[in-house]
């Protein structure tokens, strides 16, 4: 009797164990089915993103074809758009403006030089302050030319009137600089 007691006592054990034996296994494959679920999920996120990115890169590569494009069709001109700015702005001085705009930045609203000078007329914090502009907004192709402007117009002030001497000043401050004069008149059509 005792072995037969013995016996039962040892099958209900490994049939209790094997039951949990059971469940865990049944518990961990419902885990694997929903980390697999999840998986699957990122993987059809990834492919999303993969996608986008895809599409980004090509929508930057038309950009930038765009952006070539327009660069060599106007082949050493400023834009039409901002001629049309730099006309309204700087009025009678219109034709220096937009040599002046070519020469500073090949009319790029978005130059930057390495002295911190930027925009269209890469102004300076220094000639800023005639025009109470933002460094912000110093790529705002307007403000940029209206400052320039202002610029321009104390700097001519200044020479009393000659437009070599305001280039100068434009150039280099307080120096004479007949070089940068003479660049700009001689930069034609732009």
């Amino acid at each position: 009797m005792k072995n037969i007691l013995y016996h039962t006592i040892f099958i209900f054990s490994m049939l209790f164990f094997g039951i949990t034996a059971f469940v865990e296994i049944e518990k961990r494959n419902e885990v694997d089915k929903i980390v697999m679920a999840r998986f699957a999920n990122l993987e059809a996120d990834n492919e999303k993103l993969r996608n986008t990115i895809n599409k980004l890169t090509t929508s930057l590569d038309n950009v930038v074809k765009r952006l070539e494009w327009l660069e060599s069709s106007y082949k050493g001109r400023c834009a039409p758009d901002i001629r049309a700015v730099i006309i309204k702005e700087w009025g009678e001085h219109a034709s220096l403006g937009i040599r002046l705009a070519w020469i500073e930045s090949k009319c790029q609203p978005y130059a930057m030089s390495e002295k911190g000078a930027a925009g269209l007329f890469q102004l300076t914090r220094h000639a800023t302050l005639a025009c109470d502009v933002a460094a912000e907004e110093l790529n705002d192709v307007i403000e940029n030319a209206r400052c320039a402007k202002l610029y321009f117009n104390n700097c001519l002030k200044r020479s009393s009137g000659d437009i070599r001497g305001a280039l100068s000043l434009w150039y280099q401050g307080h120096t004479d600089n007949n070089d940068f004069h003479d660049m700009v008149m001689t930069t034609l059509g732009k």
